[in-house]
């Protein structure tokens, strides 16, 4: 073995290492899952939104049943009818098209996070099976301003760590601690 090959595995070891600190343990799947979607999906506003345009989208639709009766029964001059009916038929379209957009992207979100979830479960067993290509994007992934390793003393340098992978590692040093004083884990969640 050459020296820079016992580098490249004092290095790939020292990284496999850190790595373990930041995998998802399966017991904590559902709770990072659920800030995930909180951080990513605003926290329930999203939601919000999508009922506030139904909301508006149905009055639209009240306004332009109102205006047909006036057209049909009250004799409602066609040529108001027909604009107000186009004014209020485009304000629902573009009502319409917001909404969906941000179903849409709640739902990729959503996936998105279950793919991540995986992903952070198996990050650990991903470095030490995977080719060259997939450990620099989950370096990448965990480290996103890059990682600096003294082969020396093995000390780790980074300048920003994943902020879920972050959570996790402070959620993981919560319950060590309170399995070593005997305390239950049922308030971890509530502080992050």
């Amino acid at each position: 073995m050459t020296l820079a090959h016992s580098r490249h595995k004092v290095l790939n070891d020292v990284f496999s290492e850190l790595l373990a600190q930041y995998t998802l343990d399966e017991h904590f799947k559902a709770p990072m899952a659920e800030m995930m979607k909180e951080m990513l999906c605003g926290g329930g506003k999203v939601e919000q939104c999508i009922k506030a345009l139904d909301g508006q989208i149905a009055d639209i639709d009240k306004k332009e049943d109102a205006l047909d009766n006036k057209y049909v029964f009250e004799g409602f001059p066609k040529d108001r009818y027909e604009a107000m009916r186009t004014k209020l038929r485009n304000e629902r379209a573009r009502y319409e098209v917001e909404r969906d957009e941000l179903r849409k992207l709640c739902s990729n979100t959503l996936e998105d996070v279950e793919k991540a979830i995986d992903t952070l479960c198996k990050t650990h067993t991903y470095w030490k099976l995977d080719d060259l290509p997939t450990k620099k994007r989950i370096q990448e992934m965990a480290f996103p301003k890059g990682i600096s390793i003294n082969p020396d003393n093995r000390e780790v340098l980074t300048l920003e760590v994943n902020p879920f992978l972050l959570k996790h590692s402070v959620i993981q040093w919560i319950v060590k601690v309170q399995k070593k004083r005997g305390i239950g884990g049922g308030g971890v969640f509530f502080f992050l």
